[in-house]
């Protein structure tokens, strides 16, 4: 029975007015409508059941009216409320706003709310009194200002739908309404999904990958590379001339300056030719092998599936540690396309009209005055930019553990996917034997223990005033073989994997078990469902996504893209559930 259904019954059963219920329960009377007409719920626990019900109680005994009690009503109230979780529809709402790249103060302004209570709506620091009513703002407001055939295909990315089924407006907002509002579909997630993305980091091997291509084998060229101190590029066969020429005058150049990458142009075209595919990606390698780094300014208005397609082919790269991701978090407009290249001793500069790449134009110049111009305006791009992620390898390992330390803070809790069992509820004691038994040198031991310490120490603050859920594989005596966990030490840059024997690790997994006994903050789910090997994620919700990988090689992916972040978190979430 609904909410309105009980209401109403007992309304009837008293034989009372929506007016007399409203004056003994100082309810206003349009709000006593919309609960009997199902346009509002109370929450499970307000004052406003215990009210009505308290109201409803005094009514039946003036009438005289026996075996009708408040706590009766109260039960039979709440037995009829659907807790509605809208942490889901905030983080649906956030992903509409990015994908749209919608701007919040304009949205504010629409639907009558001011733009800080918009930031808190999205940021799950504020539930709307009515959200059906705000949902439906926002739907109302997304099909008024975002209908081009561009829109549409975003929209349909995020609903897993075909772009036709929103053709008309009526389809367009019930699709959207209930993406927005039902529980019962699949989380947001779930059309945008990571898990290609995070399959292909579990994979990935740096040592195979640099055999396959011959990394080791690449020679920094030395042969002077003849090109005129300026030089113009027109349409696109000459574009992608252009692009090769400026790896080469890097790659040629003396300079050991960073490298800046900001394209917002059209792809398709120049991909089309597989040939300067594999020299672009030959002319990065090269780059990399001479040890520049590269800071790449990704375009992320673009369908989701497209994105993670996009950033499954930077994987070996960002492998290296010497890619810096960035992004902007309001892209600009989709009139021109832009293009800004800049390294020690050369730059380019590229524009063309949206729909008109054909007729693009790119400019290369290795004149000091204009690279130097060039790389402040890389600078400013850089400035404006955002970090799409936070990638640490074994040389940036104390900025990492000092990034670690912010664990603690996490008011909205924890979630782990682990390969194998957290390393803070296992005791000092065994982890030295297991540790010993594996051959680890006892100044490495000291340092893994230092690591441990403050692992435990951190988690145990953490429980302290916040939740933390553990969700590991199931391992059995059955499939231990096959599985062959080990100690999670994958955050201290450990670069050996210390295996458990099935004792051990029966051992450990009672030790977790009676730890979730012990605080009460802490849940610990065992799931066949994880299908990672060598990577372990950790969520902070609300706040970032690490992605750490165990081997080939050992690196951290702290990730903090709201999209990103949140369709890996609720990916594990989904999963989880």
């Amino acid at each position: 029975m609904e909410f309105c259904d009980c209401l109403n019954s007992y309304i009837k059963k008293i034989g009372c007015t929506s007016k007399e219920l409203a004056e003994a329960s100082s309810i206003s009377n349009a709000s006593i409508s919309r609960y009997r007409k199902g346009e509002r719920v109370p929450s499970k626990n307000s004052d406003v059941i215990k009210t009505l019900a308290v109201s409803l109680e005094k009514l039946a005994r003036r009438k005289n009216i026996e075996n009708i009690t408040s706590e009766q009503i109260v039960d039979e109230f709440r037995s009829c409320v659907k807790e509605y979780d809208f942490s889901k529809t905030a983080g649906r709402f956030n992903l509409l706003v990015d994908s749209l790249n919608m701007n919040a103060s304009e949205l504010a302004a629409s639907l009558n709310y001011d733009p800080s209570y918009i930031s808190r709506v999205r940021a799950n620091k504020r539930q709307p009194y009515d959200a059906i009513a705000f949902v439906g703002k926002v739907v109302n407001y997304t099909i008024e200002h975002y209908k081009s055939e561009e829109d549409l295909k975003k929209i349909a990315s995020l609903l897993r739908i075909e772009p036709k089924e929103l053709s008309d407006n009526a389809s367009y907002q019930k699709l959207l309404n209930e993406w927005l509002l039902t529980d019962s579909m699949a989380p947001a997630s779930l059309h945008v999904d990571p898990s290609s993305f995070l399959n292909k980091l579990d994979d990935f091997n740096l040592d195979e990958f640099t055999e396959a291509i011959h990394f080791n084998d690449i020679k920094i060229p030395t042969v002077p590379f003849q090109v005129n101190t300026r030089k113009s590029y027109f349409g696109i066969k000459e574009m992608r001339e252009g692009e090769l020429d400026f790896f080469k005058s890097t790659v040629l150049s003396k300079s050991k300056k960073p490298v800046t990458i900001c394209n917002d142009m059209p792809m398709e075209d120049m991909s089309k030719d597989e040939e300067f595919l594999k020299k672009w990606m030959f002319g990065i390698a090269v780059i990399l092998k001479k040890g520049l780094q590269i800071n790449i300014i990704h375009t992320l208005n673009r369908p989701f599936d497209e994105l993670m397609l996009g950033l499954e082919g930077w994987i070996p790269l960002y492998m290296t540690g010497l890619v810096k991701p960035y992004y902007f978090k309001d892209p600009g407009n989709s009139v021109y396309g832009h293009l800004h290249y800049a390294s020690g001793e050369a730059a380019m500069y590229g524009e063309c009209i949206a729909g008109h790449h054909d007729k693009g134009h790119y400019y290369l110049t290795r004149k000091k005055d204009e690279v130097a111009m060039f790389n402040d305006y890389c600078n400013f791009l850089l400035e404006k930019a955002l970090p799409l992620m936070e990638i640490y390898t074994m040389e940036e390992n104390y900025e990492f553990a000092e990034f670690l330390a912010t664990t603690i803070n996490c008011p909205k809790g924890i979630l782990h996917r682990y390969t194998s069992l957290p390393i803070y509820t296992l005791d000092e004691q065994t982890l030295i034997n297991i540790m010993s038994k594996n051959g680890i040198k006892e100044e490495e031991q000291h340092y893994l223990l230092i690591y441990y310490n403050a692992v435990k120490k951190a988690m145990e603050k953490v429980l302290e005033t916040s939740t933390i859920t553990d969700e590991i594989v199931d391992i059995t005596r059955e499939n231990f073989e096959e599985k062959k966990p080990y100690i999670l030490l994958t955050e201290s840059f450990c670069t050996k994997q210390i295996y458990y024997t099935y004792e051990e690790y029966e051992y450990h997994l009672k030790r977790t078990e009676e730890f979730a006994k012990a605080h009460p903050n802490y849940t610990l789910i065992k799931s066949d469902a994880n299908p990672f090997k060598n990577i372990q994620i950790t969520i902070v919700r609300g706040k970032w996504a690490l992605l750490s990988k165990s081997n080939h090689p050992n690196i951290h992916f702290v990730i903090k893209h709201p999209v990103l972040r949140d369709a890996i978190e609720n990916m594990t979430v989904a999963l989880k559930d």
